[in-house]
This record gives C-alpha cells, structure tokens and sequence, in this order.
C-alpha cells in the first residue's frame, strides 16, 4: 500500500520535472536513497560510454543494462558469505538480461 502523503518525508525527496524532445513533459521524484543506490552503477555507465558510443543510444541503453548487471554481481563478490560461497562452489553467481520487446533471455557468468 502506497504510505499517504503526510506520511512522506519531503525532505527526502527531490522532485523535478523533466523535458526530453518530443515528449511531454514528467513530473520525477527521485530520494536520495535510490539516488545513491544508481549511482553505484556508474561504472557500467562510463565503460558503456568508453565502448559503444557509436552505437545508437537505445543499444547503448541495453548495453548499460547488462553492465549494470555486471556491476551488481561483482558487488556481490565482496560480501564474505558470497566469497566462501563461490570458492567452495557451493554457489553459482549468474547474469540475466530480459529483453521483453525482443522476448529474448539473456544469460552469463562473470
């Protein structure tokens, strides 16, 4: 159930409005929480941009997506259960990508 709105801490939020060409304008409310949490991905961002900027910006997107997966599983490795986890192979880390437009299901270990 979505918390009412006397119940939000504005404080916590940063709410703007975004233009893009050809679109309408969006009201976007982003928290510093998730703001924090995207930014952990940036790598994926920057090695995308060092890589494929050629390409068009929706691959470049897909790209980043699978990077961000990427980003995420080898936080993963950091933690200490998942490192003895994966030493003793008594556990698998495995990439996924869902692409429902395409209805493809990709898969990978890094």
């Amino acid at each position: 159930m979505a918390p009412e709105a006397d119940e939000i801490d504005w404080n916590f939020l940063q709410i703007s409005w975004e233009f893009r060409p050809n679109d309408p304008p969006y009201l976007v409310v982003i928290s510093a929480f998730i703001e924090d949490w995207v930014k952990v991905c940036l790598p994926a961002l920057e090695k995308v941009k060092a890589n494929h900027s050629a390409l068009p910006f929706e691959d470049q997107c897909t790209h980043c997506e699978k990077e961000a997966v990427n980003v995420s599983l080898h936080n993963l490795k950091t933690y200490p259960f998942v490192k003895d986890g994966l030493e003793k192979k008594t556990l698998k880390l495995i990439g996924a990508h869902y692409n429902f437009v395409a209805g493809s299901f990709d898969i990978w270990e890094v």
